[in-house]
């Protein structure tokens, strides 16, 4: 299969938006993205986008205390229980966006296409270009089977359904609230790599454009999906 260079770009563009806009860069092809996530899956720590996160957890030691025997060792029983609930808690994927934070997306969207011509271009293909519906329903629903298998570990996020039109994709996503944008559960950059191995992806797509911009609830992340020609 034909090498695919897949990039995360910086959009320098924060003066005109009026907010933040934070660029990720990622140059590597799809074969190194497809070994990436087979080093994370191993259990190795990946270098996303300049951010690496630990792919697997430390399994928890006994804290139980010696002297607790007697009494049923209610400090290991307590352990046990918050090690459970972070673990289902780390199971869970991410949410389907809020009618709040898809408003959030548009308007971040539209301030984008005010000020970015590449993006304006890429959002008015989009939706001046047609449907290829065949096409573009395989993929909606590639991309939905990937998130529902990748997503264990990114709770952090709230993700609106991709949109797909005859040569571009596009898809939103947000750091829910209370959670940190730089947190392992909150990586959009990372989710989203785990994809970039699968052959579909291979096949179909040639880049991938990531936007992230601050507003004055918490981070937003816009991704672009450009199909082969």
């Amino acid at each position: 299969m034909k090498t695919m260079n897949i990039a995360i770009v910086a959009v320098a563009i924060a003066a005109a938006l009026g907010i933040g806009v934070i660029g990720l860069h990622d140059g590597k092809s799809a074969e190194e993205n497809a070994e990436a996530s087979r080093n994370k899956a191993d259990g190795e720590d990946v270098s996303v986008g300049g951010a690496t996160k630990a792919s697997q957890a430390r399994a928890s030691g006994d804290n139980s205390d010696p002297s607790s025997a007697a009494s049923g060792t209610p400090q290991l029983v307590a352990a046990q229980h918050a090690n459970s609930e972070s673990s289902e808690g780390n199971l869970r994927g991410p949410a389907i966006m809020s009618a709040e934070n898809a408003k959030r997306a548009a308007l971040v969207n539209g301030k984008l296409r005010a000020a970015d011509a590449e993006f304006s271009d890429l959002m008015e293909i989009l939706e001046k270009e047609g449907r290829d519906e065949a096409w573009a329903q395989q993929m909606e629903n590639s991309f939905d089977v990937a998130l529902r298998s990748h997503g264990p570990g990114y709770s952090g996020l709230e993700v609106d359904k991709v949109r797909c039109g005859r040569s571009v994709c596009v898809m939103s996503a947000v750091v829910r609230a209370g959670t940190s944008p730089t947190s392992p559960n909150a990586d959009w950059s990372g989710l989203i790599s785990n994809a970039f191995g699968e052959p579909w992806f291979g096949q179909n797509f040639m880049d991938t454009r990531t936007t992230l911009a601050p507003d004055d609830k918490g981070m937003i992340f816009i991704s672009v999906f450009e199909r082969k020609r």
